[in-house]
């Protein structure tokens, strides 16, 4: 049987899948704290509760990633004054696990620009918008103006088109 099944996520695991894979777990880790269980008179109920809290730490580790984190610990772990391995917690474990993956690339946001068409309004067009608006024939004014009531007309006939613009009463 294959002990080194790589899990890319454990919520994507059969409900069969998960409980086959916490067990494992679990056994492991029980290897790992007997060494660790010196009073023969801990009760069952308290390592029972101990290696649930493991398992429940660990269960998104594959199985090669916690032997590593184990290895690593052995190897790098904190010890007491007289050179013996202090007991491990889940949480160290887990923090060994994490910094042995990949760290995600980052991929930048681009921003993107949508132009909306330009809306080009022919003199007509202006003229036609302005006498519904304002009623009056504008025509000579357009014409004789050096061009600066031609595009202020234009903004208005850009807006009016566009549905920001309202009609007013005409004026006389």
């Amino acid at each position: 049987m294959n002990d080194q099944v790589e899990i890319r996520r454990f919520s994507e695991l059969s409900r069969q899948q998960q409980e086959d894979h916490r067990a494992k777990i679990g056994a492991k880790i029980e290897s790992i704290l007997l060494s660790f269980w010196r009073e023969e008179n801990i009760p069952d109920l308290v390592r029972a509760y101990e290696l649930q809290g493991w398992v429940d730490v660990l269960e998104v580790c594959s199985h090669s990633e916690i032997r590593a984190a184990w290895t690593d610990y052995q190897k790098n772990g904190p010890r007491s004054a007289n050179r013996r391995l202090l007991k491990p917690d889940a949480g160290a474990l887990w923090q060994i696990v994490l910094a042995s993956r990949p760290k995600p690339k980052a991929t930048p946001i681009v921003p993107q620009i949508v132009e909306s068409p330009r809306l080009i309004v022919t003199m007509e067009q202006r003229q036609s918008i302005m006498r519904e608006t304002w009623g009056g024939d504008f025509s000579d004014q357009a014409q004789a103006s050096n061009g600066h009531e031609s595009r202020a007309l234009g903004a208005l006939a850009q807006a009016v088109l566009r549905g920001e613009g309202q009609a007013s009463e005409a004026k006389p």
